[in-house]
């Protein structure tokens, strides 16, 4: 089973209960500080999930690292993706639409409406985009 998932400087802890999500960052932040590093507790955030929601909606949780507690949240990014407690991908595909969206209008003047760029060219970006997205037809027609 996986329990973290780390790339670069961001890390997710993976628990089934409260107990275990303040112990695992707990281990977390021991093994850092063996390293040098600190955990930026500001910006650590807890989530969770499922039919078994180990912590009832609040604020801020103590996590049994004195001077230190995290917010709880139904949401947030990691990697660029929306995770949500609902398990749900429809806000995290919404918002990589809009970001498409609005990349795509970025380009009107540049690209669709220049003399200076081939039709070729024009024709190309966006077969680009729908590759880039075609992931996202799999969920999209999901209940």
């Amino acid at each position: 089973m996986v329990m973290e998932l780390q790339f670069a400087d961001d890390s997710a802890l993976l628990t089934e209960t409260r107990e275990s999500a303040e112990a695992a960052i707990q281990n977390f932040a021991s093994i850092a500080a063996s390293y040098g590093l600190t955990v930026s507790y500001e910006k650590t955030k807890l989530m969770t999930y499922g039919p078994k929601l180990c912590v009832e909606d609040a604020g801020d949780i103590d996590i049994g690292i004195p001077g230190h507690s995290v917010q709880h949240v139904k949401q947030f990014k990691y990697l660029g993706s929306i995770v949500s407690d609902n398990l749900s991908l429809d806000l995290d595909i919404t918002e990589r639409i809009a970001q498409a969206v609005k990349c795509f209008g970025a380009l009107k003047e540049a690209v669709f409406q220049s003399p200076h760029v081939t039709s070729e060219t024009k024709c190309a970006v966006p077969v680009n985009f729908l590759i880039s997205s075609t992931v996202w037809v799999i969920f999209l027609g999901r209940d």
